[in-house]
């Protein structure tokens, strides 16, 4: 739950710094498909957001989403997340928009989101991993739509909602694997 608590309260104080001293000026950082320096932009994006809207939208995500994980197992958090961030950030990285600079920690959220949804189709037998995937199917069955294009708002990177919740069930195969 720590390291939840602690990524969440980062992501707030590089957006506040963000706004306030460099006048958006670090989303420059932010990830550039197939572009060599926007490689950075894994690593950074998750912490760089575009408007109070979008980190707002993406904390009450985050907080449902990381909560339940930290519930059912606060140990797998920075494999869920981080893994899903890194690999799903790469994939973004190769199919993405080139002409656009993505930030926001979308595409660690929906790695969340596939993490928790495939975890108990990967561990059938425990009641955590099912009250999970049942708990995530049931709240978040909406999000689904936003890996698809032409279900988001022009400026919104489906392909990172996609590649992030391919990298999450990516993750939760390898987790669970026996």
């Amino acid at each position: 739950m720590k390291h939840a608590a602690v990524n969440l309260a980062l992501t707030w104080v590089v957006f506040l710094a963000n706004e306030h001293f460099f006048r958006g000026g670090l989303n420059a950082y932010g990830l550039q498909p197939r572009n060599p320096y926007g490689l950075v932009g894994i690593l950074t994006a998750p912490f760089l957001h575009g408007s109070l809207a979008h980190i707002q939208a993406n904390t009450i995500a985050y907080i449902f989403l990381a909560g339940l994980l930290c519930l059912k197992n606060p140990e797998e958090f920075p494999y869920a997340y981080w893994g899903s961030a890194l690999i799903g950030g790469f994939a973004n990285w190769i199919i993405g928009n080139p002409a656009a600079v993505g930030v926001g920690a979308s595409g660690a959220i929906y790695g969340l989101f596939g993490y928790l949804l495939s975890g108990g189709f990967f561990r059938p037998k425990s009641w955590p991993d099912l009250a999970a995937t049942g708990l995530t199917a049931t709240w978040f069955f909406s999000m689904a739509f936003e890996m698809l294009p032409g279900f988001v708002p022009a400026g919104v990177s489906w392909e990172a909602h996609l590649c992030g919740f391919l990298a999450g069930v990516i993750v939760s195969y390898k987790v669970n694997e026996e």
